[in-house]
Parts: C-alpha cells; sequence; structure tokens
C-alpha cells in the first residue's frame, strides 16, 4: 500500500512526468486517444485491499492487491 501511495504522490506531483511519454493510439478512423500515463498505481486502502479474496487457492496470499498487473509481463 505504501509504495502505491508514494507512486500516487510522485505523479500527481508531476514529479514522474519526463518519465512519461504520451503514446497517441487510434480510437477509430479519424481520432486518436493519448495514453499519458500508466494504469497503475489505482487508488485503494487498506480494508479495500484486506478485502480481496485469494486469487488461485481458498487459503492463498496471491491478490489482485499484491499480483504483478497484466502489463508487466510478468
Amino acid at each position: 500500500l505504501a509504495s502505491q501511495q508514494k507512486a500516487r504522490r510522485a505523479i500527481d506531483s508531476g514529479r514522474l512526468a519526463r518519465e512519461i511519454t504520451p503514446v497517441d493510439v487510434p480510437a477509430d478512423r479519424k481520432t486518436t486517444r493519448t495514453f499519458a500515463q500508466d494504469e497503475f498505481p489505482r487508488l485503494s486502502t487498506l480494508q479495500q485491499l484486506q478485502a480481496l479474496k485469494p486469487a488461485f487457492s481458498a487459503g492463498g496470499s496471491v491478490t489482485a492487491g499484491n499480483a504483478s498487473g497484466i502489463n508487466d509481463g510478468a
């Protein structure tokens, strides 16, 4: 949670602006959509993370809150 909060503060303050390159993606034949930030970090609270169910087995510890995102390629 702390790393997500630190990343969000850095993004919101503009600290990472030079590290992120906007990408224009075709939305349809006439327009494009600009993506200027990553999908992560998500806004979350400790209570939200604690409520997440295990992803693979009933007693497991891997949840959507502590697993790598799909975009990580892990």
